[in-house]
């Protein structure tokens, strides 16, 4: 999910490590429009490629990835239902850094908010890059084993970044 121009960093940073990424945007139509340009640039340069899943949810793929077929299970509108609602407290990064510590302290009501706003990223995440392998349950159960131990044990950094990370790690190994 990315809420500014800020937020592209992690989402370069996957894809230049070969990852495709599914973007989220929740940012004004100014922010919104810089990031598409700025994605756009990047496949230019990268020879990778972008998909529009909706108004506000881009994949990018990088080169030489295999193609990601969003269709699967009802995907696309399942992705666009999960955010689509406008969530009218959504978690901003001030919110996750002042939460993180609380949920660490053992504060049950921070641990619950900061999984419920990842969550849903966890899901569609783990389902997008779990290798044919990995059942659908398994890849939903690991992505949100890590999501409950990042909330208890954070990483540095943002914790969407840390969980991308981490479930890919789990999945792809």
């Amino acid at each position: 999910m990315i809420r500014t121009f800020g937020g592209t960093k992690p989402l370069i940073a996957m894809l230049n490590a070969g990852h495709p990424v599914l973007a989220v945007l929740r940012t004004s139509e100014e922010e919104r429009r810089r990031v598409v340009d700025f994605l756009s640039g990047w496949a230019v340069g990268a020879g990778g490629e972008l998909d529009k899943i909706g108004p506000n949810t881009i994949l990018a793929r990088p080169p030489g990835s295999r193609a990601v077929h969003l269709g699967r299970s009802s995907l696309v509108s399942a992705v666009q239902e999960v955010f689509a609602g406008d969530d009218p407290h959504p978690l901003s990064r001030e919110d996750e850094e002042r939460l993180l510590p609380l949920a660490v302290a053992g504060s049950a009501g921070a641990r619950r908010r900061l999984i419920d706003a990842y969550s849903d990223f966890a899901t569609v995440f783990a389902l997008r890059i779990r290798p044919q392998t990995v059942s659908e349950g398994a890849a939903v159960r690991a992505a949100q084993q890590e999501l409950e131990r990042l909330a208890s044990f954070p990483s540095h950094g943002p914790m969407l970044a840390s969980l991308a990370e981490g479930i890919s790690k789990i999945l792809l190994g």
